[in-house]
C-alpha cells in the first residue's frame, strides 16, 4: 500500500510564517520607538525656548513700546522693565505741576521726566516749562518733587487738569497719564475787586470832606455877622 503524507507541513508552515510576522514587526516597533524619542526631543526642546522666551517676562505696557529690546542690558538695574514699574503721581495749582515717581522696586535709579502736558478730555496742551527734569528714585519714592510750569491759556476756574508726563529710564520710556490732578483755583482774578472796596472808603472820605461844608456856616456866620453889625449902625446914626 501505498504511504499517506504525514500531516506535520502545515504546522511547520504556521510555524515559519509566525516567524516572519514577528521579524517583521521588530522592526515596525523600533521605528514607532525612534519616532517618539526624536518627537519627545522635539516637544523638550520648543518647551525650553519657551522657557528662553519667558526668562524676561514682557512688563506691563511692553505692548506700547515696540523698541524695548535696546534696554535688555539694563537688567534690573533700570531699563524698560524698572520703566514700566514706575508710578507718576501729578498735584499743584494752575499753572504749577508736582510730579511725584513711585517704584515697588526698592534700588536707587535715576529717571527722566518729560514731556509734561495739560491732557484733559484726551486732548494735549503744548509741552511744559523746563521741557525736562532728572530725579532720583530711592526706597520706591522721590525725595525731591518735580516742578513744571503748565503752558497754554488758563483752563475754566474750579476745573481739574489731568496730567500726561514721560517717564524715561536708562534710554527707555513710557507715557501715559498721572495718577492726581492739577487744580485750577476759583476766583484768584477777583484779588482786584478787594481793591474795589478798599477805593470805595476813600471815595467816603470825600463825603468827610464836609468840614468844608462846616466851613460854609462859619463863612455864613461871619456874613450873617457882617450883615448884622451895618444894620444898626445907621438906625442908631438916624436919630442923631
Amino acid at each position: 500500500m501505498p504511504r499517506t503524507p504525514r500531516p506535520t507541513s502545515r504546522p511547520t508552515v504556521g510555524r515559519t510564517a509566525r516567524r516572519l510576522a514577528t521579524a517583521l514587526l521588530v522592526p515596525v516597533l523600533a521605528a514607532c520607538g525612534g519616532g517618539g524619542d526624536s518627537g519627545s526631543g522635539a516637544t523638550s526642546s520648543a518647551a525650553q525656548s519657551g522657557g528662553d522666551l519667558g526668562a524676561s517676562p514682557p512688563t506691563e505696557g511692553s505692548g506700547e513700546q515696540p523698541d524695548d529690546s535696546r534696554t535688555e542690558a539694563g537688567g534690573n538695574q533700570g531699563g524698560f522693565n524698572a520703566a514700566g514699574q514706575v508710578s507718576a503721581n501729578a498735584s499743584g495749582t494752575w499753572s504749577l505741576a508736582r510730579i511725584d515717581l513711585s517704584s515697588p522696586r526698592k534700588e536707587t535709579f535715576t529717571a527722566t521726566i518729560s514731556q509734561v502736558t495739560d491732557c484733559t478730555g484726551g486732548k494735549e496742551s503744548a509741552p511744559a516749562s523746563p521741557a525736562s527734569r532728572e530725579v532720583s528714585v530711592v526706597g520706591g519714592t522721590t525725595p525731591e518733587t518735580a516742578e513744571f510750569t503748565l503752558a497754554g491759556p488758563r483752563p475754566p476756574a474750579g476745573s481739574s487738569r489731568t496730567i500726561c508726563v514721560t517717564v524715561t529710564v536708562n534710554g527707555a520710556s513710557r507715557r501715559g497719564p498721572a495718577a492726581g490732578t492739577v487744580d485750577v483755583p476759583e476766583g484768584s482774578p477777583d484779588g482786584g475787586g478787594t481793591d474795589e472796596p478798599s477805593n470805595g472808603p476813600t471815595d467816603g472820605g470825600t463825603p468827610d470832606g464836609g468840614t468844608p461844608d462846616s466851613g460854609t456856616p462859619d463863612s455864613g456866620t461871619s456874613d450873617s455877622g457882617a450883615s448884622e453889625q451895618p444894620v444898626p449902625l445907621p438906625e442908631s446914626a438916624s436919630p442923631r
